[in-house]
């Protein structure tokens, strides 16, 4: 239904999320010690946008964690090593989504290019282009 709109309308390339989506990642060797050290702005991210949301609102990136490990079980958003990384590209093939946020919640910019940097070196070099 959405696509139809969007061509009856003349919207060029609509947005899609692939499955999973919605998810914001970050890289790290060490998922603990990552969101011991930014799961506090990752969580002020969520609540607030949660707290933009009108009640009855369904969206996949909602929130409805109000601390740091409830924000972690709820998955939405995802500290990976650098092998996770690659075992979801695998397996999600040219639907793979890693929708960073590095300074999402306010993470201070030395820390967010830590996780961009690591996912520079060791997750880009090997993922396979999956074209327009």
């Amino acid at each position: 239904l959405y696509t139809s709109e969007c061509q009856r309308l003349g919207v060029e390339n609509p947005m899609l999320l692939p499955p999973g989506s919605g998810e914001s990642i970050w890289v790290a060797e060490d998922p603990d010690r990552s969101w011991a050290e930014v799961g506090r702005y990752l969580l002020h991210e969520a609540m607030t946008y949660a707290g933009w949301q009108p009640k009855g609102q369904r969206t996949a990136v909602r929130s409805m964690a109000t601390s740091v490990e409830e924000l972690r079980a709820e998955n939405k958003y995802r500290i990976l090593t650098p092998e996770e990384c690659l075992k979801r590209a695998e397996e999600r093939g040219r639907f793979c989504d890693f929708s960073m946020h590095p300074l999402c919640g306010g993470t201070p910019p030395a820390i967010a290019w830590q996780s961009l940097e690591l996912y520079a070196a060791e997750v880009l070099p090997h993922l396979e282009p999956s074209g327009p």
